[in-house]
């Protein structure tokens, strides 16, 4: 059975999140592909190993949002803790009937966004290889969040190695600190 569409104002501001997540303000010689009337740019092209250009200069590609974790990955993860009880709300539990709802609401938490060349972001979906992989110590803080909150620290583990467990624990340490 096909799902229906998401939310059209949840998609939009997922965009609209990803857009507003990296400016270049650097020299343009070796510069990330970025738009010229807001400088919006490629963010995952700092982190490529091998400085590869964006494919929006070689081949006039675009920018586009990225997930950092998949849709896929997070309806996995969310179906099966939702569905368990392994994430209860603090009124006892999750109404089965929102538990789609939710899971939507993770899929396009603008947390996980950040924006990309097609070729960026094709490498970091596996899709096109040499892929690449982020090191933990790149992710942004909202993105730790967003992990923290969705109970998906397994699945950011298994996509950007061992290392997020330890920046994951410094981050909720963080947070601790901080009054909500």
């Amino acid at each position: 059975m096909r799902r229906s569409s998401p939310d059209k104002i949840l998609t939009a501001h997922f965009r609209e999140t990803a857009g507003r997540s990296y400016r270049y303000d650097g020299p343009d010689e070796g510069a990330p592909y970025f738009e010229p009337h807001n400088r919006a740019a490629c963010w995952l092209k700092q982190h490529d190993p091998l400085d590869r250009p964006c494919s929006a200069v070689t081949s006039g590609g675009r920018l586009e949002a990225v997930h950092l974790i998949g849709r896929q990955a997070i309806r996995r993860v969310l179906s099966q803790n939702l569905n368990t009880g392994y994430i209860w709300q603090e009124d006892g539990g999750i109404d089965p009937n929102d538990v789609e709802d939710l899971i939507e609401l993770a899929e396009w938490d603008p947390r996980n966004s950040a924006l990309g060349c097609t070729g960026h972001h094709r490498r970091l979906d596996d899709h096109a290889t040499p892929e690449f992989v982020l090191g933990a110590e790149a992710l942004p803080d909202d993105f730790l969040d967003f992990v923290l909150d969705w109970g998906l620290e397994s699945e950011a583990e298994r996509k950007f190695g061992g290392q997020v467990r330890e920046v994951l624990e410094r981050r909720e340490i963080q947070r601790e600190g901080v009054a909500w």
